[in-house]
């Protein structure tokens, strides 16, 4: 009577407990979208004879803005939680003409600030776009 009372509980903990710990989980959301091309809220796409460049690096920050590496436009694109683009800005500010496509390489958000890399160069920029930080790694 026993093994058939654990039993049934096993078969009844078994069933209820997906339900639980799935309860508060919503699924993916898109929330930026974007044409390809160089202008405001596009991205850049450029085909080769073996690949293709886009974006494919993105953060988000902790208070909910989400960075996209545009690189072919060599910028970084800034956008709110609900979607709806709030900068825009590229490497030009620190790095003059030196800048060339393919910036940035890599980013990585924290706080409200973004680090973008490229080579051996690592910039901080707010969100604005307005560097704070600049730093050449030897190598």
């Amino acid at each position: 009577m026993i093994l058939l009372r654990r039993s049934v509980l096993m078969v009844l903990v078994l069933l209820a407990l997906p339900s639980f710990c799935l309860a508060g989980w919503i699924g993916p959301k898109e929330v930026v979208k974007g044409e390809w091309g160089d202008l405001k809220g596009q991205f850049g796409i450029k085909s080769g004879d073996s690949d293709e460049l886009f974006p494919t690096e993105f953060c988000v920050t902790s208070s909910g803005y989400i960075a996209i590496a545009d690189e072919v436009n060599a910028r970084i694109q800034v956008f709110k939680g609900d979607g709806v683009q709030f900068s825009s800005f590229g490497a030009k500010a620190i790095l003059g003409d030196n800048w060339k496509e393919g910036w940035p390489l890599s980013i990585n958000c924290f706080s409200n600030a973004v680090l973008a890399g490229y080579g051996n160069t690592l910039q901080i920029y707010n969100l604005d776009g307005l560097p704070k930080f600049y730093m050449m790694i030897p190598f």
